[in-house]
């Protein structure tokens, strides 16, 4: 039997030993396999992930522009209607002085018909109704 694995170890470390250091390596490779697709789904993953931080950023970014510009307006419109107020506190002003001075003129109209009044009673007094 010594003769035998003698003369045939090279075929029996073939037959018996390469199948189990190809079962090792087929196992090792299968290993470093799965490790490479979980590598490759956790960069899938981070990928997706960093891609919807940056659509948020972008939405974040376009909502504070959206804001900016509403608030922009909004100061605009508020300039327009200090103006606009302004303004119009002028225009009444100027329409105060307008019935004051209406007032005014009333007044000296009510005296002057008060005086023709008493200078029309006068009249029929001396000369009678025309």
């Amino acid at each position: 039997m010594k003769a035998f694995f003698k003369q045939h170890w090279r075929f029996i470390v073939t037959v018996i030993i390469v199948p189990v250091i190809t079962f090792f390596l087929g196992v090792e490779m299968r290993e470093i396999n799965l490790k490479k697709a979980e590598n490759e789904a956790i960069k899938e993953s981070y990928y997706a992930e960093n891609q919807k931080i940056e659509n948020f950023n972008r939405v974040i970014k376009i909502n504070g522009d959206m804001i900016e510009q509403i608030k922009t307006d909004f100061d605009d419109r508020a300039v327009f209607l200090k103006r606009r107020i302004k303004e119009v506190e002028e225009i009444n002003l100027r329409l105060d002085k307008v019935v004051r001075n209406q007032q005014q003129l009333i007044i000296e109209q009510e005296l002057i018909i008060t005086k023709q009044e008493k200078q029309l009673k006068k009249y029929r007094k001396l000369y009678g109704k025309v």
